[in-house]
């Protein structure tokens, strides 16, 4: 099964189930607090790290394209949490997608969304070199006006 890690206060580290952490980190958005975790997996690589990098997540007021958002989607007949940007608004449908993914796309409203990323806090030593393409990136992949 998925983990994730989430740091404390006491700056401890300890991994829990993802079907455990997700929806607590869910209810503590729901309240207006704000929750930083260390998300797991590299579908968002360059921009997060999994396992390494954390981000700083708060309650969603308005979502535009290129959020980066945490929301509850169908894949494969089952419900499961991904930290995934926006990359299509259709009134309440949104359109998410790993930046590590060419073409996989997943669905959800933006009532599915718990949390929208505020910060991203990269430890990783691989983004000397994302903040050299990342411009390049942004335009093939996002399809940014350059």
């Amino acid at each position: 099964m998925p983990t994730s890690k989430i740091c404390t206060t006491f700056a401890a580290r300890m991994v829990v189930n993802n079907d455990i952490l997700i929806p607590q980190i869910a209810e503590l958005l729901r309240q207006g607090k704000i929750v930083e975790f260390t998300p797991r997996g590299q579908s968002m690589m360059p921009t997060i790290v999994g396992d390494v990098d954390s981000v700083v997540l708060a309650r969603p007021t308005k979502l535009k394209k290129r959020d980066m958002v945490l929301a509850r989607v169908t894949m494969q007949d089952a419900e499961c949490w991904v930290l995934h940007r926006i990359v299509d608004v259709n009134g309440e449908q949104l359109t998410l997608k790993g930046d590590n993914n060419p073409h996989a796309t997943e669905t959800c409203t933006k009532k599915d969304v718990a949390g929208k990323v505020i910060k991203v806090h990269r430890r990783s030593p691989m983004h000397y070199w994302w903040r050299r393409v990342r411009r390049f990136w942004r335009c093939k992949m996002l399809n940014a006006k350059c």
